[in-house]
């Protein structure tokens, strides 16, 4: 009687699905999975079988078409392609990926987890199957390590009821790339000017973070695309360029393509779209500033100079040279920066027909150039540290008797030194990018030779303006205190 019951109950029990899934096979970053949809074969010739991918936090894997770089899955099922293991062929299929950038580089795969479908055809249906992969994969995060699987998964026989892994399969294959038909999402026309591809596309639903991935038989990789949506949402065009050079006679209408365009996750593909030749767009001519406002822009680059540290040592004698004049005749003061300022536009102005000779010879031109010579930067080190030196008063340099009797009383001297100080200024600004100074430059070097002395030329009246403006008011520099002990102070500073 307990026999009857316990068959009673038994047979009560409703039918339960056991996953059909070979074993983990695990590493660091990584674990994977043979999976089937069905507990058994069945009499058709293909058994639904998937890849399961696990990845650490970070880490990702790669599509067919990786992007640029990377590596697509390689699966090698020769293993299993014997009588007894019954495997006739195996079609890896995936899902639609997302792309992603690593180091600047586009990528395109999966991260986390991704189920990879694959049709098992058999070599005879009924009979049992025994599967058998090598799995090699790239997976990649800060760093990229290979990861190899020898991964198996027997099915028996019998009726082939849906597994427990179905619904895990079923999703998967929702997520593989479908007709137009089925998606609703139609390519309605591809054309290009031969720089660029054009898609325009329409939906039966709304078109929401569309993306597109460009394949082609050249491995021409394409930038993500500029995507505009029209007003009511269900109409875009999709703009994609090349990432890498076409080669000789390939065009972008004659290269074959198969679009996967992606629509709110969902993945659409065409395959060898006609692709129109639009007229290619009219060369690119930037809008050429008024020369008016590059003279300005050029005043305004060469005032700035000298807040630039650049200059400094050169204000610094300039600083020392101006309380001398406290208390001084205003004559001498408008004089010597008038001197100073004659020795900066002066300079600017031999730095302008240097540059037109250079340029007439064929020589490649940069502002400050000569500071990328090394034997200039020390002579120049040397120069600056005498200076300094003698800022701190550890030398003098004294006129002969003769000479010093001949100019005692003359200005003219003074005046002199004045001048070459502002040439001096000059060379030491040279390596100054300051604000403005490169659109300058950068029209004069690019113009011809009256554009390049003229521009020049107002660099250096501009930075000569502050002595301009001392020279028109020389009592600005005679309010300073007169010469004293407070003088060696300042000058040690300077130095």
């Amino acid at each position: 009687m307990v026999r009857v019951f316990l068959v009673l109950f038994l047979l009560i029990l409703p039918a339960r699905a056991f996953a059909l899934a070979g074993d983990w096979s695990e590493d660091k970053v990584v674990s994977a999975r043979l999976i089937s949809g069905v507990e058994a074969v069945g009499e058709d010739a293909v058994v639904p079988l998937g890849l399961e991918i696990n990845l650490a936090k970070g880490w990702h894997t790669y599509w067919r078409s990786p992007g640029q770089a990377g590596l697509p899955p390689h699966l090698d099922w020769s293993q299993s392609f014997s009588t007894e293991n019954n495997l006739r062929s195996a079609d890896l299929l995936f899902p639609a990926p997302r792309r992603s950038f690593v180091f600047g580089l586009e990528t395109v795969g999966y991260s986390d987890r991704v189920v990879f479908p694959i049709d098992a055809v058999l070599r005879e249906p009924g009979k049992p199957l025994k599967a058998r992969v090598i799995a090699d994969l790239l997976l990649c995060q800060s760093i990229c390590v290979p990861a190899h699987f020898d991964l198996a998964l027997s099915v028996p026989a019998g009726s082939p009821s849906a597994g427990a892994e179905a619904s895990l399969l079923k999703r998967a294959r929702e997520q593989l790339p479908v007709s137009s038909h089925d998606s609703g999402i139609l390519l309605k026309k591809a054309a290009t000017d031969g720089r660029s591809l054009f898609l325009t596309v329409s939906s039966r639903e709304r078109i929401h973070s569309p993306d597109v991935f460009i394949e082609n038989d050249k491995d021409i990789g394409f930038s993500a695309p500029e995507v505009e949506i029209d007003p009511s949402g269900f109409n875009a065009v999709l703009t994609v360029r090349p990432v890498d050079f076409l080669p000789d006679g390939v065009s972008l209408d004659s290269l074959p393509l198969t679009v996967t365009l992606l629509n709110a996750g969902h993945a659409t593909e065409f395959k060898n779209p006609v692709v129109a030749v639009l007229p290619p767009p009219p060369p690119f001519v930037p809008e050429r500033p008024s020369y008016g406002l590059l003279l300005i822009v050029a005043l305004l680059g060469g005032f700035i100079l000298n807040l630039m540290p650049c200059v400094l040592p050169v204000l610094s004698l300039k600083i020392v040279g101006a309380v001398s004049h406290g208390g001084g005749d205003v004559r001498n003061v408008r004089l010597s920066f008038l001197a100073t300022a004659a020795g900066i536009v002066f300079s600017f102005c031999i730095l302008a027909l240097a540059t037109i000779v250079f340029k007439e010879l064929g020589m490649t031109l940069g502002w400050g150039m000569q500071f990328q010579q090394p034997s200039f930067l020390i002579l120049l080190v040397i120069l600056l540290t005498f200076f300094a030196a003698n800022l701190w008063g550890l030398y003098e340099i004294s006129l002969p008797g003769f000479l010093a009797d001949k100019l005692e009383g003359a200005y003219s001297s003074k005046l002199a030194g004045d001048f070459v100080t502002g040439a001096f200024a000059t060379l030491l600004a040279t390596p100054c990018s300051a604000p403005f100074l490169g659109t300058a430059v950068g029209f004069a070097l690019a113009a011809g030779s009256l554009e390049i002395f003229s521009v020049f030329t107002v660099l250096g009246i501009g930075m000569a303006l502050p002595y301009f403006v001392v020279a028109l008011f020389p009592k600005s520099a005679t309010l300073l205190p007169k010469p004293g002990r407070w003088m060696v102070v300042l000058r040690a500073s300077m130095g």
